[in-house]
């Protein structure tokens, strides 16, 4: 059942952040999102106008950012679903920088695991984790076939740094569903950084597997479990054409045997 779920995120991963997705809130609303705060007192007016606003300004910036992935996408499909190194470079271009790798591992690995890392190690994980997006991506694009999106709206916490992000997805042969991103602000920018559908979460899917890696074999085991996973995957075509194309494409480097 975990093989089916991941294989299914993986296609959602790909359409969510390609295609952009929309999320009923219904399905899981964090206990950031709520206006209330911790003491019962609701925001006043002044605070409820500043949260309407910046939530106002978040919703035309990704829907720019996704109206932009949706059209690039449509129209070059067919490149990107035959040409593995495009896609290498259009992932890296467009898409990893909407996408906050390091919040999304501390949620996986958990607060004090997370802090027991050196800077060095985080580096190490963040650049695997880059190594399994692409992997998502390649895999989910053999499910793509022309779906639309368009951003709904985004609804923020009392602190105005984290809330949800509502998309929907209109497949070709399908009626609309809906999907949830969870979005932080990371320093001065705003990223994306779990998926909700009907009340699953990217995240807790795939801690236990974590965890259980770093706690009973630890770092190096969790590098080698990812690293192979995404060696395994990874066509030829790009790890050739990588050779030449330098930073512009992505492709995994592995220090495991």
């Amino acid at each position: 059942m975990n093989s089916v779920l991941i294989r299914f995120f993986q296609q959602v991963l790909l359409v969510l952040i390609l295609s952009g997705l929309s999320v009923n809130l219904v399905f899981a609303k964090p206990e950031h999102t709520s206006q209330a705060s911790g003491s019962g007192k609701i925001d006043s007016k002044e605070q409820i106008a500043k949260k309407n606003s910046l939530a106002n300004t978040l919703t035309a910036y990704f829907a720019t950012k996704v109206s932009d992935l949706d059209t690039t996408l449509f129209r070059n499909k067919d490149t990107l679903i035959t040409n593995n190194e495009e896609l290498a470079v259009f992932t890296d271009e467009k898409l990893l920088p909407l996408w906050s790798s390091t919040r999304t591992l501390q949620l996986i690995l958990g607060g004090k695991r997370w802090k027991s890392l050196s800077p060095e190690q985080i580096a190490r994980l963040e650049n695997i984790f880059s190594d399994t997006f692409h992997r998502y991506i390649r895999e989910g694009m053999k499910y793509y076939d022309g779906q639309r999106v368009k951003v709904l709206s985004v609804r923020l916490n009392k602190k105005l740094n984290y809330g949800l992000l509502t998309t929907e997805l209109t497949p070709i042969y399908l009626p609309k569903f809906n999907i949830v991103f969870k979005i932080a602000k990371m320093e001065q920018s705003w990223q994306l950084y779990d998926i909700l559908l009907e009340g699953i979460s990217y995240v807790k899917m795939k801690k236990n597997e974590y965890r259980k890696i770093f706690i009973e074999e630890g770092f190096e085991a969790l590098i080698c479990h990812l690293d192979k996973k995404n060696r395994h995957d990874i066509p030829q075509s790009v790890a050739e054409a990588c050779n030449t194309l330098g930073s512009g494409c992505k492709t995994p480097s592995s220090t495991c045997g």
